[in-house]
């Protein structure tokens, strides 16, 4: 036995009250007496029984949580941003955006979750434009990680999926895809879970945010107890390198509740007011919403926004702010303030 093994064994021997092995008189010789081997030998014998197998064995150090998150967002934004091997990229035309829709409906069920499909149909502004020009139609695609408490309410996180044309739309916003899709694998993790969560994919955001308008209308159809609603775009754009995370207009609890989280993980906040992108149509519904929010940059709307103007740290730190601070919520009998439950009827 070489002296490695035995510091070993003996630095376990010692956890569980046996002398280490040093300590023992035993000759090692072929007449060793029959006293001295059932005093002495046998609870050695049983401990190395335990411990030899694992002695030869090399321990391989996990990933760490930063790195695979950070390996398997920059793998997605780069298959939907035409940089991958699924070659997505632009997502502007309807045969564009149902190519990115499949796609997206594929990731979630890859993570075990069933991908549904809210079709949607909604007049132009002007009903005399509808004589000229087709309604707008699309589809947001979603899953759900259910509660595991009956009667729960509603959480929404979602991501525009469709970008301006000739963008591949890798930071606006293809990192918020990435972003949901990461939150999809993080909130199955719990046992135990008190909100049913929606992870939404809206279409349309770059036409007046139709999609994410008509999902509004769907939570009102559905009578769904809505406790907060939370849209993140340009999500892996930290243009001046400040780290700063804009909150756009959330009500006073999630400000609160934001507030607590980014100083837990040290990360700046600035809040702001005003509708835009998908948040816009959560305000107008009168939901509890949120606009979780990176920079402006110059490559918006451009075919330079690509794969490399991702800054991939930034999205992680904002993907574990959205979780933190949704994780964080109160069991619905004791949930800060009253949340939006809508019986409304609306035709989409």
């Amino acid at each position: 036995m070489s002296g490695r093994t035995r510091r070993r064994i003996d630095g376990l021997a010692s956890t569980i009250g046996i002398p280490p092995s040093r300590s023992i008189p035993i000759p090692i010789t072929k007449t060793m007496t029959m006293t001295m081997t059932m005093t002495m030998t046998l609870p050695i014998a049983l401990l190395l029984l335990i411990v030899l197998p694992m002695l030869g064995t090399t321990t391989v150090l996990a990933e760490t949580p930063a790195d695979a998150t950070t390996d398997a967002q920059r793998s997605w934004v780069a298959e939907f941003s035409g940089a991958g091997q699924a070659d997505v990229g632009v997502r502007s035309s309807p045969e564009q955006r149902a190519e990115a829709a499949a796609w997206l409906a594929s990731q979630l069920e890859a993570l075990g979750l069933a991908a549904r499909r809210h079709d949607y149909r909604l007049p132009n502004v002007n009903g005399l434009v509808d004589l000229l020009m087709p309604p707008l139609q699309g589809v947001n695609v979603y899953a759900v990680v259910e509660a595991t408490v009956p009667d729960a309410p509603v959480v929404v996180i979602g991501a525009h999926y469709d970008s301006e044309p000739g963008s591949p739309g890798a930071g606006d916003n293809a990192a918020g895809v990435a972003l949901v899709l990461t939150l999809a694998r993080w909130l199955q993790e719990p046992e135990h879970r008190t909100r049913d969560v929606y992870l939404v994919f809206f279409d349309q955001e770059e036409d007046d945010e139709v999609g994410s308008r008509a999902f509004a209308r769907h939570l009102h159809r559905e009578g769904l107890e809505v406790d907060s609603v939370h849209v993140t775009d340009l999500s892996g754009w930290d243009d001046d390198g400040d780290g700063v995370v804009e909150l756009q207009s959330p009500p006073p609890r999630l400000e609160a509740r934001y507030r607590r989280a980014a100083d837990r993980l040290g990360i700046p906040l600035r809040v702001t007011t005003g509708g835009s992108s998908d948040n816009k149509s959560f305000l107008a519904a009168g939901l509890p919403t949120v606009g979780v929010f990176g920079d402006v940059t110059r490559h918006l709307h451009r075919p330079t926004d690509t794969l490399e103007t991702v800054d991939f740290e930034y999205l992680r730190r904002m993907t574990m702010l959205i979780h933190e601070a949704v994780s964080q919520l109160p069991a619905p009998a004791t949930r800060e303030g009253a949340p939006s439950t809508h019986r409304q009827e609306a035709r989409e």
